[in-house]
């Protein structure tokens, strides 16, 4: 009866461990959905686009409005001025393994330009959309804590809306555009900060919230 008793006994330890085992084989220390919103500031967004400056007439000057805030004073009231507000991201990830992931962002940014002279105030106001898919690369993954690297590539969609005395006119076109996160570092656990650094479409600095699930 005692044997019978341990071999129960040395059965049901088994299977414990086999148990436990599997559970560790089939756990994930990582969420494999992440789903967020961001905030970019400084995008390279209109990097090749010139505006045409007719104040400057009959020499009229091109001037490259890549700068997010800037403003010449031409005097007697007179000016140009242009501002760039943006990037604001949706953001969605998805871990397949604990180091790689893919994912997809579009962003919005808006540029105004403002050329204002004495006979008249032209205004344009250029939105741009940007959709694109990227790879990331997790590099330290912990409890709390991600710091990882990724590469966007996508398109950017240009809306220009013209506004000039008596005239009224509506552009559009598109190029390639990428994004470069140098690092980037998600701090919590299911709800989570995020932070970047890099360079492209989304903004040299970005911060912004992640919702992960699926673990």
């Amino acid at each position: 009866m005692k044997k019978l008793s341990l071999c129960f006994l040395f059965l049901f330890f088994l299977f414990s461990l086999t148990a436990q085992e599997k559970t560790l084989l089939t756990s994930k220390n990582y969420f494999e959905h992440e789903a967020g919103i961001s905030v970019g500031a400084f995008p390279m967004i209109g990097f090749f686009y010139y505006y045409r400056a007719p104040f400057m007439e009959p020499n009229p000057m091109y001037i490259k409005v890549l700068s997010h805030y800037s403003y010449i004073d031409k005097e007697d009231g007179q000016y140009f001025k242009v501002y760039l507000i943006g990037t604001f991201l949706l953001e969605y990830k998805y871990n397949f393994t604990s180091r790689h992931a893919i994912g997809m962002t579009t962003s919005w940014a808006c540029r105004k330009i403002i050329d204002s002279n004495w006979v008249r105030t032209d205004v344009y106001i250029d939105n741009y959309f940007a959709p694109q898919i990227g790879y990331y690369l997790t590099y330290k993954r912990f409890e709390k804590l991600s710091l990882y690297s990724a590469i966007h590539f996508g398109v950017t969609f240009y809306y220009e809306d013209i506004h000039m005395t008596g005239i009224k006119k509506r552009n559009f076109w598109a190029l390639p555009s990428m994004y470069l996160t140098f690092l980037g570092i998600s701090v919590g656990n299911k709800n989570a900060g995020n932070f970047e650094f890099g360079f492209g479409t989304q903004g040299v600095i970005k911060a912004g919230y992640r919702y992960k699930f699926g673990k």
